[in-house]
């Protein structure tokens, strides 16, 4: 986000200075992204913004107004299913779907499992820790969904960081890296840009904010954190990528929500499968 603030600021005519306390862009929390393309949230305006952003990953190199010569990022579509778990929102999201044009279709569970001979049609519902007992029953039902032909994921979420950092800078965009902000000075209750761990002092009569995981640590440095009405924290994600099911692939498999065992997943490039935590009450989170 922060990358592509700072090119739709520096290519509207603004002098932007970005400040990152890391070694290179992305190479925070933006670098160990899964960088799911989605569409099914639960509001519209949620669902049409994500939806007109994959239409800019689509044609990255068009949004970004050139080619980054160090390689750019690439959308992979797989498509997206999204199975069902009791009280879902799944009439609500079709609704917007249908009332914004995204394609769509409903699938049983042997439609599901036809199409995609690695997933299994049980309904595993609800999820529990692995030292339940009842967690390896079988299901006593078949699983339903919807599913888009769009959605997917980024090849490299680091990458796409950088192509928009380097777009950024062909603009006059300067990047500070390796450069901890440790105060957000004000004068007459105004920010006064921002003091470098370094001891240098960026004058600015903007800051903005976006610190990822050290959004709410910036807040309290500005002093404004109390004012927020949105507050965020740092939490721990758990993800793995291990080998995939030879049927499930880029070209073959999907992006999967599956709530009712608490995992996301999509195929990835060589073979592998990434599955991700989607936070069920039976696990304990873990905040930072």
């Amino acid at each position: 986000m922060g990358a592509s603030i700072t090119l739709e600021l520096a290519r509207s005519g603004r002098s932007v200075v970005c400040v990152d306390a890391g070694p290179a862009v992305g190479a925070g929390s933006t670098s160990s992204s899964s960088a799911i393309i989605r569409f099914n949230y639960s509001t519209f305006d949620s669902v049409l913004t994500a939806w007109e952003a994959a239409h800019r990953w689509k044609d990255f190199a068009g949004h970004l107004g050139m080619t980054d010569p160090d390689g750019m990022a690439n959308l992979v579509t797989t498509g997206c299913l999204a199975l069902d778990t009791p009280g879902d929102n799944r009439l609500q999201v079709s609704a917007i779907f249908r009332d914004i044009g995204i394609p769509f279709e409903d699938l049983t569970g042997d439609q599901i499992q036809t199409r995609m001979p690695a997933l299994a049609k049980g309904d595993f519902w609800p999820p529990r820790p692995v030292d339940d007992p009842q967690f390896a029953d079988e299901p006593t039902a078949d699983i339903a969904g919807y599913y888009t032909t769009e959605g997917g994921f980024i090849d490299d979420p680091m990458r796409a960081a950088q192509n928009f950092m380097f777009a950024a800078r062909s603009h006059g965009a300067e990047v500070r890296l390796h450069s901890a902000v440790i105060e957000i000075p004000q004068s007459d209750g105004k920010v006064d840009g921002v003091v470098l761990a370094s001891g240098e002092h960026i004058s600015a009569p903007v800051v903005i904010n976006v610190g990822g995981p050290a959004a709410s640590a910036l807040n309290r440095l500005a002093g404004v954190a109390d004012e927020m009405k949105i507050s965020s924290r740092p939490l721990r994600q758990e993800v793995h990528v291990v080998p995939a099911p030879e049927s499930f692939t880029t070209e073959s498999g999907s992006l999967v929500s599956d709530p009712g065992v608490g995992v996301y997943f999509r195929p990835g490039p060589g073979g592998t499968v990434l599955i991700g935590s989607s936070e069920p009450a039976c696990d304990e989170l873990q905040w930072l």
